[in-house]
């Protein structure tokens, strides 16, 4: 298999799904399972229905993933973000720019809502729902309601959501977890995705 290009594979296995870049690391993953390798666009077998998974690295090394209600994009050699989530309990926006230094993002889960936009020093953040704290210390803001928790350093580019869904970055490094799909980003070096349930 060395004369195999650096387009990504698929591999589709009975109910579980794995993505293999092959010579640039991006991955899938599941449950272990005796795959089979696939090309491109393949629509995998699954225990709700056919799940159809789009991955591509190109050769900057820019991510393009598309799974169930699930998008991530990256831009800028693999530095920026797009991430969205619209699962009808999980509505999620998320892109970054300049690693981290612009960010928006958009959620709304179990009848809440955040808005967050951070550019330069300029923070602007909205909520719905019922919140219990919020706090705004020197460039620190913490907001707990009971669906979402948010906590944003502005010093670090540092963004840590916590309650009904989990995403946490900082740059470099995403993370994003519901009560059906898990994802990991870090810039550059690896790219993960996989059912939580």
């Amino acid at each position: 298999m060395t004369n195999l290009s650096k387009r990504q594979y698929l591999k589709a296995a009975g109910v579980s799904l794995a993505a293999l870049s092959l010579g640039v690391g991006g991955t899938l993953a599941t449950a272990p399972v005796a795959p089979s390798v696939a090309g491109p666009d393949v629509a995998a077998q699954s225990g709700r229905g056919r799940d159809r998974l789009d991955y591509e690295r190109d050769d900057n090394g820019d991510i393009e993933f598309d799974y169930l209600d699930l998008s991530f994009e990256t831009k800028n050699r693999d530095q920026d973000i797009e991430l969205d989530v619209n699962s009808g309990q999980v509505l999620l926006d998320f892109e970054s720019d300049s690693r981290g230094r612009d960010l928006e993002v958009s959620l709304e889960v179990g009848g809440e809502m955040i808005d967050l936009e951070a550019s330069d020093g300029d923070v602007e953040l909205e909520a719905e729902g019922d919140s219990d704290t919020f706090e705004d210390d020197d460039g620190e803001i913490e907001y707990k309601g009971d669906a979402i928790q948010l906590e944003w350093d502005e010093d670090n580019n540092e963004l840590d959501i916590t309650g009904d869904v989990m995403l946490e970055y900082d740059g470099d490094e995403l993370e994003y977890r519901d009560d059906d799909t898990m994802l990991e980003w870090e810039s550059g070096v690896d790219f993960e995705a996989r059912r939580t349930r």
